[in-house]
């Protein structure tokens, strides 16, 4: 049965947590009626995950390729469900051929590591850092390299548990190549080929990677290597035997006869498997693994050298059990005990032999988890961020507006502009003694407060607010003196500043160009969410609408308010009045229905038109095309310039020309006269292009005719003169 429920954090489209813990109520009381009916023996933990990794994975060639016929939704959770399991193999199914890394950097002009992949490792694409695209790519692609390096090297590859994870073959192969790329020691192109031979037959031991075929593992990359391989619960696929030519047995040579453990030869794993090719014991200290548990079985002087073997082969078995009366026999013992033996050990001193003895003792304690931490799920402020993608330094001390959704004596109930549930107790409401709620404001109405503390109540984040007003005038002079502190001149070009609005409409957003070409990035062009108005560059008097044309072009809109109240701080309040161009607008409600979506509209209706192409070189390429099919014809095309410019491209002899349309008052310019549709701006531009030629044709006549360019009797009509 299910032994955990992983839930998004990030449940709905609005990414605020709120679906997610009602979800979680909801998955709660299932599992507890479960339990009542005892359909179920023990309780199910609900842990909350980040999905964005998830999404990665989903929407990833490597995805797409192991789940065919799955939608993305169910992806997302297959990944979700791994991810708990096994952080580190759903990350390295994701890197690609990183592990050869090195040299190969500079190799590839496509790729930083995979020369036959024109794309980037897709685990790139994973958000560990807000600001981890400054690092270069390369750069990037060594940090996380050498991060994959230390992890594997820390908990190690259990082969066999790679192919588990996947039914198919192929897939199977990539994700154990995908972690052992990363084994100290190894390489990628060993890796693969020792994952192409460990899906035909699981391996028994670790000794067996030598009898991969064609992947060169010699004596020295073995040793390398070994340590850092797990075979998985091999050696329970047969019953414990003898260990006489498989390990390490107990015999004595004559010089101390009491204390002395002769090594026969390495493992072979045709006759058995050991229980200790699971463990972080390296091979070469096999030997020492097998001295403490002898002496700890008080076995050194048996003269039946099989049963000593078999019964250190059961005392591993049951240990990695977790039988308890071994773990506490282990637990101690102490490597003081084993000082009389140091010479039967190839080591360099005696504080090489302790430190060694020390970690082979360690791992038999509790393999695989010396130095590891116990999962423990989010709380606090990692859950508030994990719940609502904010950082709490990123919310304190900061104004919003924020709506009534309750009233009461000594609370109000509020939503903030974060979409996230607030409370302002009625001590924090007034600098004014005895202030109640229920006095000072209705359901309904916005307040304009100091986010002050940030919670999990009941597992939902909800943020703490003041509207004094001595806290209010506070943090606007501690903003305004810190904008000023980063509005200095400096040589060097810096981080463009902007004054954050108190703006409560889902389509503002508190953010800088190159942030709004960032959201904008994935959302279709003249979409309803293809625009996005925020601060303007000019000062807390303007605001810009920014809108996506098409794929990375992004065209600007200034919008200018007045009227705003003189007693309050100018990005605290919106005008009265909102002018664009020659439009005028009450409030932003008015301006998204009347001009946003007006203009959406004619974006979408350019980018569908048939005439439009993504550039100026496409539109040269096809005008030509035409041109050599037509000759007579004059071909054209609709493209964006720079800064969003439309242009039409036209070929009337063998030169392209361009001539740019202007956008106004939600209407196409050109030349002093304006249209408002698309097709409408085409048909002026044959028009003013027909009256150019007759122009031209009549200076033409002018030149070259006696009669400057008129018939005799005066009427006027152009002559064509050669």
């Amino acid at each position: 049965g299910a032994q955990v429920i992983a839930l998004s954090a990030t449940a709905g489209a609005s990414g605020d947590g709120e679906r997610s813990a009602k979800l979680k109520e909801v998955l709660t009381e299932i599992v507890e009626e479960a339990l009542e009916l005892k359909k179920l023996l023990a309780p199910i933990p609900i842990l909350y995950m980040d999905e964005d990794p998830s999404r990665v994975f989903a929407g990833s060639k490597r995805g797409k390729a192991e789940f065919p016929k799955f939608t993305e939704e169910l992806r997302t959770a297959i990944s979700m469900g791994r991810r708990l399991q096994s952080p580190l193999r759903e990350y390295a199914v994701l890197s690609g051929r990183m592990g050869e890394g090195g040299e190969g950097l500079t190799k590839s002009k496509s790729s930083p590591f995979d020369i036959n992949t024109p794309d980037e490792p897709e685990v790139l694409r994973v958000v560990f850092h807000e600001y981890q695209n400054a690092v270069p790519i390369l750069d990037r692609c060594r940090v996380m390299r050498n991060a994959f390096l230390w992890a594997v090297a820390k908990f190690g590859v259990d082969i066999n548990g790679c192919h588990r994870m996947c039914d198919d073959g192929p897939q199977a192969i990539s994700t154990a190549a995908s972690l052992l790329q990363f084994v100290p020691g190894l390489g990628p192109k060993r890796a693969r080929k020792l994952a192409a031979f460990a899906n035909v037959r699981p391996l028994s031991s670790r000794e067996a990677i030598r009898q991969a075929p064609d992947a060169a593992i010699s004596d020295l990359v073995f040793d390398n290597c070994a340590g850092f391989i797990r075979v998985r619960d091999a050696f329970k696929s047969s019953p414990p035997v003898t260990l006489s030519v498989n390990g390490y047995v107990y015999g004595k040579t004559g010089i101390e006869p009491e204390h002395c453990f002769e090594e026969v030869f390495r493992f072979n794993p045709s006759v058995a498997e050991c229980p200790l090719d699971f463990t972080r014991i390296h091979p070469a200290h096999y030997s020492m693994a097998w001295a403490v548990v002898s002496r700890m079985l008080e076995l050194e002087n048996s003269a039946d050298k099989d049963e000593c073997n078999r019964r250190v082969v059961n005392f591993f078995d049951t240990l990695f059990g977790k039988s308890e009366e071994n773990s506490e026999l282990l637990a101690n013992l102490s490597f003081d005990k084993f000082h009389d033996i140091v010479g039967h050990f190839e080591l360099d001193s005696q504080d090489r032999f302790n430190s060694t003895m020390e970690l082979v003792l360690q791992e038999l304690r509790a393999p695989w988890m010396m130095n590891v931490a116990p999962y423990t799920p989010p709380e606090g402020g990692e859950l508030f961020k994990l719940l609502t993608s904010l950082d709490e330094s990123e919310v304190l001390d900061t104004l919003t507006n924020a709506r009534v959704v309750g009233v009461q004596e000594n609370r109000i109930r509020v939503v903030t502009e974060l979409n996230l549930p607030g409370v302002i107790w009625s001590r924090d409401l007034s600098d004014e003694s005895q202030a109640r709620g229920d006095d000072r404001v209705d359901v309904g109405d916005v307040v304009i407060g100091c986010i002050t503390e940030c919670a999990i109540f009941r597992e939902r984040p909800q943020l703490q607010l003041v509207t004094k007003s001595s806290v209010l005038k506070e943090v606007d002079m501690r903003t305004k003196s810190l904008e000023v502190a980063l509005a200095k001149p400096v040589k060097r070009k810096h981080k463009v500043v902007i004054q954050k609005r108190v703006i409560n409409k889902e389509y503002f957003s508190n953010v800088t160009y190159v942030d709004c070409q960032k959201l904008l990035k994935k959302k279709f062009p003249g979409s309803a969410v293809g625009s996005i108005v925020r601060p303007s560059s000019q000062g807390p008097d303007f605001l810009t609408i920014t809108f996506k044309v098409y794929e990375d072009q992004f065209f600007n809109v200034s919008v200018e308010e007045k009227g705003k109240p003189e007693d309050l701080p100018r990005h605290l309040c919106l005008g009265k009045k909102l002018i664009v161009d020659d439009m005028e607008f009450e409030d932003l409600d008015d301006l998204y229905a009347n001009y946003i979506e007006t203009m959406q509209r004619l974006f979408e209706k350019i980018k569908l038109h048939r005439k439009f192409v993504d550039s100026l070189s496409t539109a040269t390429s096809s005008l030509r095309v035409e041109k050599e099919r037509n000759p007579k014809s004059i071909p054209y095309r609709i493209f964006y310039g720079e800064l969003a410019v439309l242009k039409f491209a036209y070929l009337p002899g063998t030169q392209v020309l361009t001539k740019s349309i202007r956008l106004k008052n939600c209407r196409f310019h050109i030349d002093r006269r304006d249209t408002s549709s698309v097709d409408g701006v085409i048909n002026l531009f044959k028009q003013m292009f027909a009256e150019e030629q007759k122009k031209r044709s009549a200076q033409s006549s002018q030149q070259y005719s006696g009669y400057g360019g008129y018939d005799r009797d005066g009427r006027g009509d152009y002559r064509q003169s050669y």
